[in-house]
């Protein structure tokens, strides 16, 4: 098997991970986590394919004021695989963030691997990490800097599905005011499944629709890969007054999705996904009165849609649209062992001239309800589209039966027309058992 460099790097950094120790164990904190995660088409009663998981956590306190932060993920597939991440990484994931795949059903993934580096009032977080910014929870309104997988399009937890990037994050506080820089050269994007994969996207909101008649010759992607002068950032600045956490955003990256068009070449056409810097303004607000925690978030910015072309017959492509995202939410933690949080979200198309697929304006509605009773965990999460009727449903059950074992089981139910974001997957609902062991 040849070896890349980058590679060879990986494997490097795995063993001294897990040979360090004996060094300075006294400065090492180790963790695992081994699951495996088996789902069933219930439209089918087909069996949809399993993995086996280990994760591997390790902090190591390198000096006072310094901390390493490590995590590495190894996955097995067993049947069916819910996305073709070997193909699709090609296109998504930079070359500095790839998955490294030994066959097509065995691979290990460098989660986190950073720094952690306090200079009094400064702080740096230095290597391959996740920075979130914002508050809403099922909406990623201002949750912009770290692309996303969606192999299991949106029913994982966000901080299993973000990307980490190799980044650079610098924190400093004067009296009141906390400021915040991000900066990254990783231009990894989101992974997205595309047909046949069972969570690959079909509707012609998200995928363009070539001209008739034509062959389609090829995918080709234009980016500025490795230009540090093109490297997406941003400024946060936060503070409280008056009992309200307050964040103004700015940044310019990278669409996770890019803009697409048609070249013609002799003999068809080529899909080509331009990615050029957008420009994202955005705040966010919070504040707890009794059981309850107010929240908003809203946002700004240009960026790639889908349109139609001016004669029909040459399909779909992007134009650039600025589009504002505003989302008020409560939760309510009144109830005994219970959460309920419940958020509007309104999406707008500003003074487009152009006819979009999707509506100018949409709006959702989000409800995530918890209850615990001794050991057992059970909720829902719902999220329904008020313009198209269309939607999902997640229901679980989760329980410790030790202090380290634990089970969960999910039922995922989308519905609506197969042109909608939702409605595409009417007819791939899950059932998944999940069963985790953690140190």
């Amino acid at each position: 098997m040849k070896l890349s460099i980058r590679r060879i790097s990986f494997l490097l950094t795995c063993l001294f991970v897990c040979v360090s120790e004996p060094v300075a164990a006294s400065k090492i904190q180790w963790g695992y986590v081994a699951g495996s995660h088996v789902r069933t088409s219930t439209e089918t009663s087909n069996f949809r394919g399993a993995e086996i998981e280990l994760d591997v956590d390790m902090q190591w306190n390198l000096f006072q004021s310094i901390d390493l932060i490590a995590q590495v993920r190894a996955r097995k597939i067993i049947g069916d695989s819910l996305s073709r991440e070997w193909q699709t990484q090609e296109i998504n994931r930079s070359h500095i963030n790839r998955l490294h795949y030994f066959g097509d059903e065995f691979y290990l993934d460098l989660r986190d691997f950073y720094f952690n580096i306090t200079l009094n009032d400064l702080f740096l977080r230095v290597g391959k990490q996740q920075v979130v910014w914002g508050q809403a929870d099922a909406f990623k309104i201002l949750d912009q800097l770290n692309p996303q997988s969606f192999r299991e399009f949106i029913l994982d937890d966000y901080s299993e599905s973000r990307i980490s990037l190799w980044s650079l994050l610098a924190e400093y506080r004067l009296g009141n005011l906390d400021m915040q820089f991000f900066w990254t050269p990783d231009t990894s994007r989101h992974e997205i499944p595309y047909y046949p994969d069972w969570f690959g996207w079909t509707t012609p909101r998200l995928v363009p629709q070539a001209p008739n008649n034509v062959t389609l010759l090829g995918i080709r992607s234009v980016s500025a890969e490795g230009n540090a002068i093109a490297a997406d950032w941003g400024v946060q600045l936060s503070t409280f007054i008056g009992g309200w956490d307050i964040s103004l955003n700015y940044a310019e990256k990278e669409p996770a999705i890019g803009a697409y068009h048609w070249a013609v070449q002799p003999g068809g056409v080529v899909l080509e996904i331009d990615y050029q810097q957008q420009k994202i303004f955005g705040f966010s607000a919070a504040t707890a009165i009794r059981d309850f925690v107010i929240r908003t978030e809203a946002t700004t910015r240009k960026g790639p849609v889908l349109v139609y072309a001016t004669n029909m017959s040459q399909g779909t492509h992007s134009a650039d649209q600025r589009n504002t995202l505003w989302l008020a939410g409560v939760d309510y933690s009144g109830f005994q062992e219970t959460f309920i949080s419940v958020q509007i979200l309104s999406d707008r198309l500003n003074n487009t001239k152009y006819k979009t697929i999707r509506p100018r304006l949409e709006t959702y509605t989000s409800a995530y309800i918890e209850r615990r009773i001794a050991d057992l965990k059970f909720g829902i999460e719902a999220l329904h589209n008020w313009t198209e009727d269309d939607g999902y449903a997640k229901l679980f059950f989760s329980s410790e039966l030790s202090d380290h074992f634990e089970w969960q089981v999910t039922y995922a139910y989308f519905y609506g027309e197969v042109e909608g974001i939702f409605g595409q997957f009417s007819e791939k609902n899950l059932f998944k058992l999940s069963l985790m062991y953690r140190s």
